[in-house]
């Protein structure tokens, strides 16, 4: 067993793992892949540390998860008791969660648990402060210790999961993963615009939040989406932009399936109904090979009507990156 501290391993979706080594690379060039631990799974090498790292962390779209290599050894080597005296607990403030990747025996963790908690630590797997992570690959246990916000994702290699009971499309968890990832909590009776809404994934995440919601798509809503705060406009976005006459929205979405420049063309024509302070939600859609440029080029284009907050591969995300934009200040 042996300390470490200039090892990561970082997750990102398998087709895109090229395009989180390149971000990763342009933040530091002395970064380096060492090894494939999994399809999308990467054991790096940080030669500064990544304590200098997590201190000036970049803004990464494609890696979905880190977590700091601490200890790593053969698996008869560490056990749960060396484990727990091994890794630096004394700055670890909150609950706890271990999770664990590979062929981890679960006595093993059990056990690992059981000491955390008898040193007074409590454990809470579905909202920790901070995660004891393992993963095991051709007999080496990687292990680490990490606030849960420099890991990115709460859940154990960003898988987030969700509930699939009365569900009208999957591409309803990319919104909901995208609330917790970017932390948005809008206020009671928000106005939101779903464009591009049908069958009505993304409007029925909205309306279960209390928004009140206008849908708008020249295709048909799933029946079950009948809701008293949600009001259908069955035509184009260009054409309902040409033809509304009402207040502006707090919040709008579009996950419309087309090529990302001509979805940011309809989000440039919808930035005036945006109100001050208003965000909104869009999915860029990637054609193959595109990658960071392409990204960088269709985000230039949303900063002419709007602030990019931030962009991310969710877990959720196919071939596609969602991004967070709010309002521009008015201009005096």
């Amino acid at each position: 067993m042996q300390t470490v501290y200039h090892k990561m391993i970082i997750t990102a979706r398998p087709e895109s793992a090229v395009f989180a080594m390149a971000e990763l690379q342009k933040y530091d060039a002395s970064i380096r892949p060492l090894k494939d631990l999994d399809a999308g799974v990467k054991l790096v090498t940080v030669p500064q540390g990544h304590g200098s790292f997590f201190t000036d962390a970049p803004r990464l779209m494609f890696v979905r998860h880190i977590f700091p290599v601490l200890i790593e050894g053969s698996v008869q080597e560490i056990t749960p008791v060396k484990l727990a005296e091994s890794l630096p607990l004394q700055d670890m403030v909150g609950a706890f969660s271990v999770q664990k990747r590979g062929e981890v025996a679960f006595a093993f963790i059990q056990s690992l648990e059981a000491l955390l908690c008898e040193k007074g630590f409590t454990q809470n797997d579905k909202s920790p402060a901070w995660v004891v992570s393992l993963f095991s690959h051709e007999n080496i246990l990687y292990a680490g210790v990490s606030d849960v916000k420099q890991n990115r994702s709460a859940w154990n290699g960003g898988a987030r999961r969700y509930k699939k009971e009365n569900v009208i499309s999957r591409a309803e968890f990319k919104l909901m993963e995208a609330f917790e990832i970017f932390n948005l909590s809008p206020a009671e009776n928000t106005r939101a615009l779903d464009l591009g809404a049908a069958p009505g994934g993304w409007s029925k995440v909205l309306l279960d939040r209390g928004f009140y919601v206008t849908a708008v798509d020249p295709g048909a809503l799933d029946a079950r989406l009948a809701h008293p705060q949600l009001t259908y406009v069955n035509a184009t976005a260009q054409r309902f932009f040409a033809a509304y006459k009402g207040a502006p929205f707090h919040f709008i979405v579009n996950d419309m399936k087309m090529d990302m420049y001509e979805s940011i063309r309809i989000m440039l024509d919808a930035a005036h109904l945006l109100t001050p302070g208003g965000t909104a939600i869009m999915t860029l859609k990637l054609a193959k090979g595109q990658g960071l440029s392409k990204i960088n080029k269709a985000l230039a284009l949303l900063e002419k009507k709007y602030r990019v907050a931030d962009t991310r591969q969710l877990f959720h995300n196919r071939d596609e990156v969602t991004v967070v934009v709010g309002s521009l200040p008015p201009t005096l």
